[in-house]
């Protein structure tokens, strides 16, 4: 009986420890489903999110909630439409399948983790690709053309492709820039950058696939003959 006493207090202070020591966020972390049947385009728009493309986990989206509200999350007939507020979301994790074919977001990473046949990204601010696909067309909708100069004042649109093969890359913007982190794996690059150029090769060992293009009429579609381009 004189080690009750003892044995509550060790209890008290081991719960105060746990207090202590957990992060705040954890309990604010939330994870809904999300229904894609039927959805082919994803638009999103709120703060940089990371996009996790497999058909090995059913749709989902993991975010941080301070005011315990959910995503605002719309269809429009075949597009999903999941809008954030800046104030209140942090953190968005998205999980979608491999059937959707086109993504609009300002900021984004992407992350597949199987081989796609195609993919649309749309972006005017900065998206990271990482993962195996066929035809990857990253496109800004800035309409730019007379900014085409580093007196704009404005930002250009960054485009990173971090790994995975990519048998053919084309990649069209007015004013943006591409790095490409591993290029030698990546067999046909087709890139209109206005007239800015903006190209940053990392770990290359070959140059002969790197098609910089003077007009945008040039970039070839999924079915098109490929341009002919100078040495």
């Amino acid at each position: 009986m004189k080690s009750a006493p003892w044995v509550a207090g060790s209890a008290l202070g081991l719960l105060l420890l746990a207090l202590a020591t957990a992060s705040p966020f954890d309990s604010l972390q939330k994870t809904v489903p999300l229904d894609f049947a039927g959805i082919d385009t994803l638009e999103f728009r709120g703060n940089m999110s990371q996009i996790r493309i497999s058909s090995n986990r059913p749709p989902y989206a993991s975010y941080t909630d301070e005011l315990d509200r959910p995503l605002d999350v719309r269809r429009t007939g075949s597009r999903m439409v999941i809008t954030t507020s800046s104030e209140r979301y942090l953190d968005v994790e998205l999980g979608i399948p491999p059937s959707v074919r086109a993504i609009d977001a300002q900021y984004a990473r992407i992350v597949t983790s199987e081989r796609l046949q195609s993919m649309q990204v749309t972006s005017s601010g900065s998206v990271t690709w990482e993962g195996d696909i066929a035809r990857l067309d990253l496109r800004d909708p800035a309409d730019r053309p007379k900014h085409a100069d580093d007196d704009c004042g404005c930002d250009g649109t960054q485009f990173s492709v971090s790994g995975g093969h990519i048998d053919e890359l084309v990649v069209r913007s007015s004013h943006g820039q591409l790095s490409l982190s591993a290029p030698d794996k990546i067999d046909a690059v087709y890139a209109w950058l206005g007239g800015k150029k903006g190209v940053t090769l990392e770990n290359a060992h070959r140059f002969d696939n790197i098609h910089l293009l003077a007009t945008e009429a040039q970039l070839p579609d999924a079915a098109s003959p490929k341009p002919a381009t100078g040495p």
